[in-house]
């Protein structure tokens, strides 16, 4: 009689496995197209300008303050001081693409771009990192590392 028990819970199971799988796996009528909708890109406009700040520092690989970097932004350039700061004062920038970039020998260049918050300080904090030489090349030796 055991048994038998044990075959109706499996029954009772099964079938309702069967009824699960009936009503859960039921095409949805409602959709007759699913192809998706592209909405169009969004592009921007740099020839609309507006004034604001743009203030910053410039860290290195190990947070210190980069002096001496050359920051420009647009037509503006400033450099860097002891403490890696710069500051562009109401200046005329792109709304959609304002944009920093930052050189100084010895490091890659860097750049930011942000949208601009006009007739506020838009605050960019950069950091450097340092070239270092792999190795040369020589025509007539091939590479050599040091």
């Amino acid at each position: 009689m055991l048994i038998k028990k044990s075959g109706s819970v499996i029954s009772a199971l099964l079938l309702g496995a069967i009824i699960a799988l009936q009503f859960g796996c039921k095409k949805n009528d409602d959709l007759t197209n699913n192809t998706p909708t592209l909405e169009p890109p969004v592009t921007a406009n740099d020839a609309v300008k507006v004034a604001a700040t743009i203030s910053g520092s410039v860290i290195d690989e190990n947070n210190k303050p980069v002096a001496g970097a050359v920051v420009t932004s647009d037509t503006y350039s400033a450099l860097t001081d002891a403490m890696g700061n710069f500051v562009f004062k109401n200046i005329n920038i792109s709304a959609a693409n304002g944009y920093v970039s930052i050189n100084k020998a010895g490091y890659y260049k860097a750049t930011r771009s942000f949208v601009t918050d006009a007739g506020k300080n838009n605050y960019v904090k950069i950091q450097l990192i340092k070239k270092v030489p792999m190795g040369t090349i020589t025509a007539a030796g091939g590479a050599v590392n040091t």
